[in-house]
């Protein structure tokens, strides 16, 4: 089967006038908003010039390959070739972007980002970028359960300053957090606003507690809302929606949460592979999380989210790329620190930080433990020289920035392999519990039920 990049080797000589806006191109436009993409689009209205060829060809000759080939937790380094061949493409070379806008302040757990794109029909699509590579983009997700957070307000003024500042129809839409913030912009944009928005398009993102958007203004957008979710649907299974969600079969090692990324989704023809039923692990953690969160007040969940967000950041990672490379003794501080909390759900922090940290960290595990194993059985390896591929002479490209992130796992293996045992092995098995972090949790949960009863 295929992915988004795939769609456009073959889907791309097709124009919107031979086939009609579907699934897949929104989720393409939801994708390039994860692109830092200032100075190459206007923060004002498209113009006749601004076509994504002309976005492109600014971007890659403004950005070094370690920007390009280096990318941060789910924004992931293969967005920027989604960018360069949509700007190949017939069906994508010639729509237009504009109003590009982006804010970060982690004083004030607010990540916002977003820009338009102008479609040969003359319509709009607002994309809204998702959760960057931060610590506290992710904790602003988990602020959703108990306030209205910046990064909304954020995208509801952007969605009625571009409404005003253009005609014709709109769509409005996002992945992960970006589905949320589009579907809080439309729910609450004014009337003549929301007429004018053709489809809503919420690509694997959290829904929303009742006390904090009422539900009777999502299902009022329900005939126009599309909400696509992975297999494993940790994210998009976060709170309620008011659409049913159509299950997308994703192509991953495993069933967890690097489904999320948008380049595992699998497609056939213009549309993706449609799955039977989400994943029952994901669907646990989510009602363990759903029922901790609709059960306490506002002020409660907010201290639930500092004390969850307290033990990842025990770790002293800021970004998740650091998260992915901790290793034994990070780990340990963050099942330690669980441990430490007084809160009789704090065995749903250990099963949310496990789902979304530890998975991560384990699945960038995998591949330097096979680069390890194969440096144990060969005498030489391939060059682990990965540097020399940022400065030599050719264009950045998929292929060499496979090669570049394949000779990092090499050199990597070559400085690890006398501590396998002491770094590898040791996280593998403090990410399935068995620390004294997960006993200490798992004897809690004992009591306390053994309490309830």
């Amino acid at each position: 089967m295929a992915n988004v990049l795939d769609y456009l080797d073959w889907f791309g000589d097709v124009s919107f006038a031979g086939s009609a806006f579907n699934e897949v191109d929104n989720l393409i436009l939801a994708q390039l908003s994860y692109l830092d993409l200032a100075g190459c689009v206007p923060t004002g209205a498209p113009r006749d010039q601004d076509t994504l060829e002309a976005v492109s060809a600014t971007y890659f000759k403004s950005r070094t390959k370690v920007q390009i080939y280096e990318a941060s937790g789910f924004v992931s380094a293969h967005t920027s070739f989604l960018l360069q061949k949509a700007a190949a493409s017939k069906r994508f070379k010639s729509v237009r972007a504009g109003f590009y806008q982006e804010k970060d302040n982690p004083q004030a757990q607010e990540q916002f980002g977003a820009l338009t794109f102008a479609l040969p029909d003359g319509s709009y699509y607002l994309s809204f970028r998702g959760t960057d590579g931060t610590i506290h983009g992710w904790r602003e997700d988990l602020n959703i359960s108990f306030q209205t957070v910046a990064a909304q307000t954020d995208a509801l003024e952007y969605l009625s300053h571009v409404s005003a500042n253009v005609s014709g129809n709109l769509q409005v839409g996002g992945h992960s957090k970006g589905g949320n913030l589009a579907a809080y912009a439309a729910a609450l944009a004014d009337p003549a606003i929301q007429k004018r928005i053709t489809k809503l398009w919420c690509n694997d993102s959290p829904g929303f507690l009742e006390d904090v958007v009422p539900f009777s203004k999502l299902a009022a957008l329900v005939d126009k809302t599309v909400l696509l979710t992975p297999e494993y649907c940790l994210v998009s299974g976060l709170m309620h929606h008011a659409a049913t969600p159509q299950v997308i079969h994703a192509q991953t090692s495993d069933a967890d949460i690097m489904q999320h990324d948008a380049f595992t989704w699998q497609i056939l023809g213009p549309r993706f592979v449609r799955s039977q039923a989400p994943s029952v692990a994901a669907q646990h953690v989510c009602s363990l999380f759903n029922a901790v969160v609709e059960k306490r007040t506002k002020d409660e969940r907010k201290h639930f989210a500092d004390m969850l967000f307290g033990c990842v950041e025990a770790s002293g990672a800021v970004t998740t790329n650091e998260l992915t490379a901790i290793g034994t003794e990070s780990i340990r501080k963050i099942w330690e620190a669980v441990s430490a909390l007084e809160d009789p759900d704090k065995e749903v922090i250990f099963e949310l930080i496990k789902a979304l940290v530890g998975q991560v960290v384990s699945d960038s595990l995998a591949p330097l433990n096979k680069s390890v194993s194969q440096s144990l059985q060969q005498f030489s390896m391939p060059s682990a020289n990965y540097e020399e591929l940022l400065n030599s002479p050719t264009p950045p490209s998929l292929e060499e920035m496979q090669e570049y992130k394949d000779r990092k796992r090499r050199a990597a293996a070559v400085a690890v392999p006398a501590k396998l045992v002491e770094k590898v092995w040791p996280t593998k098995q403090l990410l399935a519990g068995q620390d004294k972090g997960e006993k200490t949790v798992n004897s809690h949960s004992k009591s306390s039920s053994e309490r309830t009863e």
